[in-house]
């Protein structure tokens, strides 16, 4: 069964058993951990900026505005 409805159902049953909801930004943000990973700092920032709405021009003002060098940048 794959409606929109038998989806929220399920997502309500693991919310039951304990599982945390989170977006995609908040999992990409946790795979990063750390802006000084330089190895995957482009790629992050990148899709961040891409998909990741408020947060990526967030990311843009910064490093305009205070001269970001996260990630060696």
């Amino acid at each position: 069964d794959i409606s929109t409805e038998a989806h929220e159902r399920a997502v309500e049953r693991m919310i039951q058993l304990g599982a945390v909801p989170m977006t995609s930004l908040q999992y990409l943000l946790e795979l990063q951990r750390d802006w000084a990973r330089t190895e995957t700092y482009d790629s992050t920032t990148g899709i961040a900026k891409k998909w990741g709405g408020a947060y990526g021009i967030g990311i843009n003002y910064a490093k305009t505005m205070f001269g970001a060098s996260e990630g060696g940048q």
